[in-house]
């Protein structure tokens, strides 16, 4: 995977506690995943603990 399209989705079929948003991820290679918000911070956590092996880029973001 070398790019990425981040989205917020609705839980359609939401049951007991699952989230009622997930964030999609959908990968240039055709690969789908489903992210809670709580998952998302302690990958942003476990990023800001690994500063050195990100691999940063000046990246443009523009609306739809």
């Amino acid at each position: 995977m070398k790019y990425a399209y981040i989205n917020a989705v609705v839980n359609k079929q939401k049951k007991n506690n699952a989230s009622f948003v997930y964030f999609q991820i959908s990968s240039d290679d055709g690969r789908h995943f489903l992210f809670t918000e709580n998952e998302l911070k302690k990958a942003e956590s476990r990023a800001k603990k690994n500063e050195e092996d990100l691999n940063i880029r000046n990246i443009e973001f523009t609306q739809d």
